[in-house]
């Protein structure tokens, strides 16, 4: 396959231009009932024709990158019963090899990039940044584990529990403007718990471990429980904790009130 992009960024009184951006990519899924091995190679080629740029900087920069990933996983699962109800209990545990070589990008402008929250879904993502004015260098190993709770009726998934974590190789050089070259060689521990209690109440839960914090604190936490009556009638209670930035307590609602008219607040 093939991924193109092609943005003209104007803003005034700044570094502006227009950049081209292709990704093709070849991937191999060798899948079976019980494991999968997918193997992936890209080329991420990037163009930039500016004007304003800074003084001494290039107006026209090309990068060219090649990215290699192998992305690995196992299931295995077991059935049995409790009271009435069929269960099926699983197990996945799953590997991500990344590289990706080092580039200077210095002289490149921050258009649209941002550095992505970390959760577990990061662990086995390509890209640690939202837009493709950085791209991180890679060498690195994510391992995790998922287990689920499923109704083997109904296909309900009563329970979700994951944990994964970073092994890196190499320093990651490759940062927005101002931000310091990570130098870790293990990221957070990410784990997550969701589910239902029934068919009415689910909740969501979080918490990353920091093995280099002082006195090997948790960092980052969230909760959240979620009612849904009916399509129409919703509440959300939420807790979310980050160190040294954030204690926040979320509560949202839409409720009907009379007819067609509804009551949402936040």
């Amino acid at each position: 396959g093939m991924a193109n992009e092609y943005v003209n960024f104007y803003r005034s009184g700044s570094v502006r231009g227009h950049r081209f951006n292709a990704k093709p990519f070849v991937t191999i899924p060798l899948v079976s009932s019980g494991a999968y091995i997918t193997p992936k190679l890209s080329y991420q080629y990037t163009q930039y024709l500016l004007d304003n740029q800074t003084a001494g900087l290039s107006k026209n920069i090309t990068r060219g990158l090649p990215i290699a990933s192998i992305d690995t996983g196992l299931f295995f699962e077991k059935e049995f019963k409790f009271g009435d109800s069929n269960f099926l209990h699983t197990i996945e545990p799953r590997a991500f090899y990344l590289y990706i070589p080092r580039t200077g990008q210095e002289d490149i402008p921050i258009f649209d990039t941002a550095l992505n929250d970390f959760t577990f879904n990061s662990l086995f993502r390509e890209f640690s940044f939202s837009g493709i004015d950085r791209i991180q260098n890679a060498n690195q190993v994510s391992v995790g584990l998922t287990s689920r709770l499923i109704d083997s009726d109904t296909g309900t998934e009563y329970l979700k529990f994951g944990i994964g974590e970073i092994f890196y190789f190499q320093d990651r050089t490759a940062q927005l403007p101002g931000a310091a070259i990570e130098t870790r060689s293990l990221s957070n521990m990410v784990t997550e718990l969701s589910g239902r209690f029934n068919e009415h109440v689910s909740f969501s839960t979080g918490l990353q471990w920091d093995p280099y914090a002082d006195n090997r604190r948790f960092t980052r936490g969230h909760a959240r429980l979620q009612f849904i009556n009916q399509p129409e009638q919703i509440i959300n209670i939420g807790y979310q904790y980050r160190q040294n930035e954030l204690i926040q307590s979320d509560v949202s609602f839409r409720w009907p009130i009379y007819d067609n008219w509804y009551g949402v607040g936040r």
